[in-house]
């Protein structure tokens, strides 16, 4: 058996500002799922997370239904000021886009029929590199 020792409130303040410890997207990301789930809003699908250095990018992919509203948001780190997110229809058509300057973007988009959907993920800001990201895919 392991024994694990609780971290000294020092140490755990000198790892945060030293950017060795951030919270967790985890914590965003529920926390944003609730919102949207408040205005009828359910999971599509898992959430999918990952690491970008500032100005990289990222895609995704997922079969959307049609007649469905489908939603994408994205939460990041702490060590991040801006994020964005970009929408794209199967014939590669830009349909939504959330390129403000913070790091709660989100998309939407009505389905007019069953088609595969990409949404890109862009790291605008980010202090300490690589920053961490969480996506989430909603439906209603």
């Amino acid at each position: 058996m392991i024994k694990l020792r609780p971290i000294k409130p020092a140490l755990l303040a000198l790892l945060t500002l030293t950017g060795l410890a951030t919270a967790s997207t985890y914590s965003y990301y529920q926390s944003e799922m609730s919102d949207w789930e408040y205005i009828g809003y359910d999971a599509a699908y898992s959430s999918s997370s990952g690491n970008l250095r500032e100005g990289q990018t990222t895609s995704w992919t997922y079969r959307a239904y049609g007649g469905d509203r489908y939603l994408n948001f994205a939460v990041c780190d702490d060590d991040c000021d801006d994020i964005d997110l970009y929408l794209y229809d199967q014939s590669g058509r830009l349909v939504a886009r959330d390129t403000a300057g913070d790091d709660t973007p989100y998309v939407a988009y009505s389905v007019p029929f069953t088609q595969t959907l990409k949404v890109v993920v862009k790291m605008e800001d980010c202090s300490y590199n690589p920053c961490e990201y969480r996506l989430g895919f909603m439906h209603k």
